[in-house]
């Protein structure tokens, strides 16, 4: 076969090719119909949240943790539960909160967060009280607290 026929079939078979490959890919700009009004829905807002008191960089220690956990206890009775779940290797405690309206029967979901995993990794369990601390004290705030007069 003649070279310039060759390079003319390989040529031709790559433009086929490519045809083949984009068609449908590139389709004209669709235009809004214009004639039908976007109806946007008016959304109630809930209160707003109110953030923990917290500065940046300060990190608390073993014992503050403890301390703010035990604090979250006492103030939050009927929500927070702070027990061990077991030892480190230095013997001290590992702390879990649970954190749940206990004066409600109704089926709950749960959700299990986790901060901490390796002891040097302090972003974690920072990360971990600031949301207990988060839910704790919006607790009243949320649309399904019983405290609230249209709980359900």
């Amino acid at each position: 076969m003649d070279k310039k026929v060759s390079y003319f079939l390989t040529f031709f078979l790559c433009g086929i090719l490519l045809t083949v490959l984009f068609t449908g890919c590139i389709t004209e700009e669709q235009k809004p119909d214009i004639s039908t009004e976007i109806v946007i829905p008016e959304v109630q807002l809930d209160q707003p949240s109110i953030l923990p008191d917290w500065k940046d960089g300060e990190y608390h220690n073993y014992f503050g943790t403890t301390k703010m956990l035990n604090g979250f206890n006492d103030k939050y009775p009927d929500l927070v539960k702070v027990f061990s779940i077991g030892k480190s290797v230095l013997g001290k405690d590992i702390w879990c909160i649970r954190v749940t309206n206990e004066k409600s029967n109704e089926e709950k979901s749960s959700c299990l967060i986790d901060g901490c995993i390796h002891g040097v990794e302090w972003e974690g369990g920072e990360a971990c009280l600031y949301l207990a601390e988060y839910l704790l004290i919006n607790f009243d705030a949320n649309l399904t607290s019983p405290n609230r007069p249209f709980y359900h």
